[in-house]
């Protein structure tokens, strides 16, 4: 039984630090992108998420951008993803929030077209920063 136990909580930890591992690992490719100003790197990371973990990495990556108050980059993002996975709950919420609180960088970075094909004000009214 005790053999059972050990096993258990080896995996629990395991698996911790596997979850640590990647949220250090999208944290730093977001300086890198910062540093480096390019955010290709990050996108291809964060397009070849699995559906179930790519909104909460999507919004992450992002709010880690705005934090750092690189709003360029970060709704530059906005519309890589956007195009990519433009049904995501979080792009629209993001995308709205770009429009609202920095709307001369949505005005350089979002065209009007892009703004018709890709933004859902109706899904954005129904999100939080969690999508």
């Amino acid at each position: 039984m005790s053999t059972t136990i050990i096993l258990a909580v080896a995996g629990l930890i395991g698996i911790v630090l596997m979850q640590k591992w990647r949220a250090t690992s999208l944290n730093a490719e977001v300086l890198r992108a910062k540093k480096s100003q390019d955010l290709s790197p990050l996108v291809t990371m964060l397009a070849n998420k699995n559906e179930a973990t790519r909104a909460n990495a999507l919004n992450r990556a992002i709010r880690q951008l705005w934090d750092l108050y690189e709003r360029e980059m970060a709704a530059s993002l906005v519309k890589e993803l956007a195009e990519r996975h433009p049904e995501e709950r979080i792009t629209q919420y993001w995308l709205d929030q770009v429009q609202k609180v920095e709307p001369e960088v949505a005005r350089k970075t979002f065209s009007n077209n892009f703004i018709e094909q890709y933004f859902r004000p109706e899904v954005a009214r129904k999100c939080g920063n969690v999508g």
